[in-house]
């Protein structure tokens, strides 16, 4: 997963990318569309969701309040 997307009432925004992801290259120019981009440019995602070794994704998923 490159990019997180939300759907608003006015069009898809783009809310968060992965750590390392050009967002020029590797999404915007993949896309047939400009997506809505939030002032200052979509928030990074949590590096280490991107690990080689799992083993935190619980204890960050609790942390933002969901019920796993």
């Amino acid at each position: 997963e490159r990019a997180e997307f939300e759907g608003t009432a006015d069009g898809l925004k783009l809310i968060e990318i992965a750590p390392g992801i050009d967002l020029q290259t590797q999404v915007l120019d993949m896309m047939e569309f400009m997506p809505i981009i939030p002032d200052g440019g979509p928030k990074l995602m949590h590096p280490g969701l991107f690990q080689e070794k799992w083993g935190g994704l619980k204890a960050y998923l609790e942390a933002k309040g969901a019920n796993v």
